[in-house]
C-alpha cells in the first residue's frame, strides 16, 4: 500500500462507492485490514472498512487489481460498551511499509521466546489513539500483538496472550 490515504482515494472514485453512499451518508471511515505473513508482507488486498452507526454494522470494501468489490454489510465484533472510532486519515503520517519494518525491528525484544506465524495488521483508531495494529499466531499457539501509533511511529502497546487455556 502506498499509504491509507491514496488507497482510500482510490476507493472514493469507485462506482461502486459512490453508488453505496447515496444510501449511506451516515456511515464513516473505520478502517483497514489486510492479512500479513509472518515477514509481515500482505498476503491478501487491503480491505477498507465504513462503520454505519444507525445499524451498528459494517460495510467492507475489497481491493481488486482494477478497482474494488463491496462485501454485504455485517455485524461488527466489539463490546458492549465499546465504539467504533472514525478513522481520520489526515493524523496518519505513517505508512504500511514503515510500520512493518518497525515491527519487524521490535519482535525480538518484545517477543525473544516467540516463533511468529501468519497474521493481520489493522488500521484503526482504538481508545482516541490511530494505531497500526499487528496480531500474529505464535507456534506455541499465543496471540502476539504490537500496536504502533500511525502519527508518531512509537510503539503504544504489545501483549502475548495464550489461545488456548490449560487446565491442571
Amino acid at each position: 500500500m502506498s499509504s491509507p490515504q491514496n488507497l482510500h482515494q482510490s476507493l472514493l472514485k469507485t462506482t461502486v462507492f459512490k453508488n453505496w453512499l447515496t444510501t449511506h451518508k451516515q456511515s464513516y471511515l473505520s478502517h483497514f485490514f489486510s492479512s500479513i505473513s509472518a515477514q509481515l508482507k500482505p498476503k491478501s488486498t487491503w480491505e477498507i472498512g465504513y462503520f454505519n452507526p444507525e445499524s451498528q454494522r459494517i460495510t467492507v470494501f475489497s481491493q481488486t487489481e482494477q478497482s474494488f468489490t463491496i462485501k454485504q454489510e455485517d455485524d461488527i465484533f466489539k463490546s458492549e460498551t465499546g465504539r467504533v472510532e472514525w478513522l481520520e486519515l489526515s493524523k496518519i503520517k505513517t505508512n504500511f511499509e514503515d510500520m512493518s519494518l518497525k515491527c519487524q525491528e521490535q519482535i525480538p525484544a518484545l517477543f525473544p521466546k516467540e516463533s511468529l506465524g501468519d497474521g493481520f495488521v489493522v488500521l484503526q483508531k482504538f481508545e482516541g489513539k490511530i494505531q497500526w495494529n499487528f496480531t500474529f499466531v505464535t507456534k506455541s499457539l499465543k496471540f502476539a500483538n504490537i500496536k504502533i501509533n500511525a502519527a508518531s511511529g512509537a510503539v503504544d502497546s504489545h501483549q502475548l496472550v495464550e489461545a488456548v487455556r490449560r487446565e491442571k
